[in-house]
């Protein structure tokens, strides 16, 4: 895995503006790649770069700079989540999405977003991108969740000093669903991004994180 983590803005970084968005791509610690899709071809991480350059690609061209974060550090999952949560303090960004795709059994499919619980900012930019892909993709939705402290994924929410949104557009382990995204990282990161978008202008990132 080698990766940086890089402005989407096409100036010097010198020049580049503060980033608004941190884009971190789920399971960017080196040992861990993340669930693999059910043809056994890609995995998540793999999968969430393309995504996530997309995303940063079309937030550019909106006039939205942003960051991407895919190599964590640290040695365990809860080391990395608290270094993360000092990188995205230290970038002084307004928001944080850590892209992944659901992994269950075959027959699990639809898009959900996930929230810190108490975060009423988490649970509007949960709902814009829920929004904007179920649109896109005619999936079913699954809906924007919040999640507490004793929830599986949850240390992401926790450690970001901002409104933070963990990204399950869809089901690897689901054929169908795969087949629907596995070539279509550019439209999902679009979609993504569009929902980003349509929660800034919603004013929700110009106060402090909740």
């Amino acid at each position: 895995m080698s990766c940086s983590a890089w402005f989407s803005s096409p100036v010097p970084p010198e020049e580049s503006p503060e980033p608004i968005l941190a884009i971190c791509v789920g399971h960017s610690r080196r040992v861990d790649m993340g669930a693999f899709s059910c043809d056994n071809t890609t995995t998540e991480w793999d999968y969430n770069l393309r995504v996530a350059k997309a995303m940063a690609s079309h937030l550019n061209t909106l006039g939205v700079p942003s960051v991407i974060v895919c190599e964590y550090q640290g040695e365990g999952y809860l080391e990395a989540m608290e270094w993360l949560g000092k990188e995205l303090k230290a970038k002084k960004v307004k928001a944080a999405i850590e892209l992944h795709f659901n992994s269950a059994g075959e027959s699990a499919h639809g898009s959900e977003m996930l929230h810190w619980h108490r975060s009423s900012k988490g649970k509007a930019l949960a709902e814009c991108l829920q929004g904007s892909v179920v649109n896109e993709f005619k999936t079913r939705s699954r809906g924007a969740k919040g999640l507490t402290g004793q929830q599986r994924g949850s240390k992401f929410l926790q450690v970001t000093p901002c409104p933070s949104v963990i990204a399950e557009p869809f089901f690897g382990t689901n054929e169908d669903e795969w087949d629907q995204f596995k070539l279509n990282h550019l439209g999902l990161g679009v979609a993504l991004a569009d929902g980003f978008n349509n929660y800034y202008h919603l004013g929700a990132t110009s106060k402090p994180s909740e």
